[in-house]
């Protein structure tokens, strides 16, 4: 599908061309012969528009409605009915030229003066006899001159069913609208919506909102409700999840992604978070993703096997299938081996029936919004009538309003019986459970794999640095959201390779931004008199929010009892941090301290402090002896009174025999003289 810059869901880029080469042959055949347009001796003031058309049945006959758009007065209409078409080549080679076969069927009219405002002029199909067959049948329209000039052709179908009935059940017919709106990420971590792709999205939702009845399924990119909600265009928002909530919703990732390529590099990571991602977009906005999920062509059966697994896929439709141009029948369905022994239903979109939508301008006027729904009906009759399986239609993002309104006016208010719409996980049901499981893809690992070794480096990079950043300002994480955004989008499998890098790199840088500005600040050394003791450190948070840290610690002389590696909470500004120590032994010793994010590694500062210990066995020798160097001086101080007075005499101490509280009494007692 394609959106800006060249998003297209219907296909990787190789796709993409195919269906383009596709769409151009049908547009070819619209400007160059009888499916549309005029010849080159076309009279500007006259041509021949396509209102409707009823099937002929046992009811009545078939009915084609046009009308002259300019003068029309002397002109006349001659309608040819061919041979039915049995085949899809058949049905497009009939837009590029007239069958060569002679009509079933001609006749004329004369529509008299008209303009655009006048009415319209019915042309009745002639009844073709008994014993014709239910079909297709070309229709070609000519407005003649009255010389018989030939001045406009158109190409148109009539639906035939026989009065036996078609012979066929009716078809089960998936419808998709698609509802996307490419969001553009900047390296600002802004998004922005192109408008005019908001504005068809816009006008889709107001058809779909028209049907609430139809049974159609919705693709819907999540980021676009995330985007439209930072925005502020709140009346958007509202319009598309109107739209959306009433109907099934695929279920997608976040962003467009090549699965298989993320899954073949060993990434399944991106894969699972870009799915819950989604679902919470999505929860959030009132919608609940179904079952059935798009895959892209390469590996198919292996990527359906890990979503079933993973996400919880029941059924799969397969974007972007080349279409053969030499077999340009749509993809037919087939079953997948799933988890335990299960069977998962797979189809591919049909690119040409969008190539149909498409082909006569149907985004450009109302007047050809009925001529390529109309062809497009007239495929799903052939196929019906053929018994062929029900077909998944994506319809085109670039579609007007007004074409998605007339598919699915034209899809329910079908008259010939043939035609059953679906949603994309009921037609899956419908599929057979006794087709043989299928084999996978080619074998290519999706159309990002090529570059996917160094776009997987460039984001290991941005990812270590979110997350380290994501850390630090734990639990003030709400602040990274808009990176954890930008990582997201820069997995979109639509981006180029300058692109993604560019989205990676702003990650990084702004991851960074946040975590400069905490360092570590010098001081001096520090001295413990004990075994343990307080290392004092300084941290300075340059940061307007609080963050954590881890100091990673590391010392051949001391022990850290609460371990080498410490989380820390630092407010804005400076901080005060002790970290208790244990000296081993007496001495200098240099602590390293690493201030590092608590997850990531991302060291945001070093330092060495210097811590000065005199060991335990040095400070109990100098306390023993301090004590004895006291212990002496006090017996030296009490001994001296005992020595013998001079003459010899001896000093009498009373109370020498308890030596309690009684020495200061016989002190007093005089000396007897010889």
């Amino acid at each position: 599908m394609t959106g800006q810059r060249g998003r297209r869901r219907l296909a990787a880029a190789f796709a993409a061309a195919a269906v383009a080469a596709v769409a151009a042959v049908v547009v070819g055949a619209v400007g160059a012969g009888p499916g549309r347009g005029s010849p080159a001796w076309a009279q500007p003031e006259a041509r021949l528009d396509f209102v409707a058309q009823t099937p002929r049945t046992a009811a009545g006959p078939a009915t084609v409605t046009v009308r002259v758009i300019g003068e029309a007065g002397g002109l006349t209409i001659r309608a040819r009915l061919q041979p039915p078409v049995t085949t899809r080549s058949e049905l497009l080679a009939g837009l590029r030229a007239s069958p060569g076969t002679p009509a079933m069927a001609e006749w004329e009219v004369e529509p008299g003066r008209s303009d655009a405002a006048a009415g319209v002029i019915p042309l009745v199909v002639p009844d073709p006899g008994p014993g014709f067959g239910s079909g297709v049948h070309p229709l070609d329209v000519e407005l003649l001159t009255p010389g018989g000039t030939v001045i406009d052709v158109l190409r148109a179908h009539v639906l035939m069913i026989s009065n036996d009935g078609a012979g066929a059940g009716p078809m089960p017919v998936g419808i998709v609208v698609d509802l996307e709106v490419p969001v553009v990420h900047s390296p600002d971590a802004g998004a922005r919506i192109d408008p005019d792709s908001l504005e068809r999205a816009l006008a889709a939702a107001e058809a779909l909102a028209g049907r609430p009845e139809m049974p159609v399924t919705v693709a819907v990119d999540p980021e676009t409700f995330d985007a439209l909600g930072r925005t502020g265009e709140t009346d958007a928002l509202g319009a598309l999840q109107a739209a959306a909530a009433g109907h099934e919703a695929l279920l997608a990732p976040w962003t467009p992604l090549d699965v298989a390529a993320w899954l073949a590099a060993g990434r399944p990571d991106v894969v699972l978070d870009g799915f819950a991602r989604a679902r919470a977009a999505l929860e959030a906005v009132g919608i609940e993703a179904g079952a059935v999920s798009r895959i892209g062509p390469d590996q198919a059966a292996a990527t359906a096997a890990w979503l079933a697994s993973s996400v919880g896929a029941a059924g799969f439709v397969i974007d972007g299938g080349l279409p053969d141009t030499a077999r340009p029948g749509p993809g037919q369905p087939r079953f997948v081996a799933g988890p335990g022994g299960s069977r998962l239903p797979i189809v591919a979109a049909d690119p040409v029936l969008a190539a149909l939508l498409t082909s006569s301008g149907a985004g450009a006027g109302q007047d050809d919004v009925e001529l390529s729904v109309h062809r497009f009906l007239a495929e799903l009759w052939r196929m019906a009538l053929a018994d062929e399986t029900g077909p998944v239609v994506v319809l085109p993002p670039d579609l007007s309003g007004p074409a998605v309104e007339a598919v699915l006016a034209g899809l329910a208010g079908d008259g010939s019986g043939l035609l059953q719409p679906l949603t994309a996980g009921a037609l899956l049901e419908t599929l057979s459970p006794d087709r043989p499981i299928g084999p996978d893809g080619d074998g290519r690992d999706g159309a990002e794999a090529a570059g996917m070794a160094a776009a997987n480096s460039r984001r290991a990079e941005a990812e270590q640095h979110l997350s380290a950043y994501e850390s630090l300002i734990a639990p003030n994480g709400a602040s990274a959201s808009s990176l954890r955004d930008l990582l997201a989008a820069s997995a979109n499998r639509n981006l180029s390779a300058d692109e993604r890098a560019g989205l990676l790199d702003a990650v990084k840088r702004q991851a960074a931004a946040g975590m400069r500005d905490i360092r570590l600040m010098g001081r001096g050394g520090v001295t413990i008199t004990g075994r343990d003791g307080d290392l004092p450190l300084t941290l300075v948070n340059g940061q307007s929010l609080p963050v954590t840290v881890a100091l990673e610690l590391s010392s051949e002389g001391l022990d850290f009892p609460e371990g080498r590696r410490q989380l820390v909470a630092l407010d804005p500004g400076r901080n005060e941090v002790l970290i208790r120590i244990e000296a081993r032994s007496a001495g200098e010793s240099a602590v390293g301290v690493a201030v590092t994010t608590p997850e990531g590694g991302i060291v945001l500062d070093r330092g060495t402090a210097r811590v000065r210990s005199a060991g335990l066995a040095g400070w109990g020798l100098m306390v023993l002896a301090a004590a004895g160097a006291g212990l002496a001086a006090w017996w030296i101080r009490t001994a001296r009174p005992r020595r013998r007075a001079p003459g010899g005499g001896a000093a009498t101490v009373a109370g020498t025999e308890t030596g309690l509280g009684e020495g200061s009494k016989a002190a007093s007692v005089p000396r007897r003289a010889p």
